[in-house]
């Protein structure tokens, strides 16, 4: 059976943007990027 990965960046409260409407605080750094590079490695189809 597949399995389905969800993934989203979020705040810890939950909200995508600042208050000023901005979504420039989520920019990952290389290790964070490094980390869902390989955890996404094996996908096989994205949505």
């Amino acid at each position: 059976m597949a399995k389905l990965i969800y993934s989203a960046i979020t705040s810890l409260d939950g909200y995508v943007a600042d208050e000023s409407g901005n979504f420039d605080w989520a920019a990952p750094d290389e290790e964070v990027h490094a980390f869902v590079n390989d955890l996404e490695r094996t996908v096989g189809t994205y949505l």
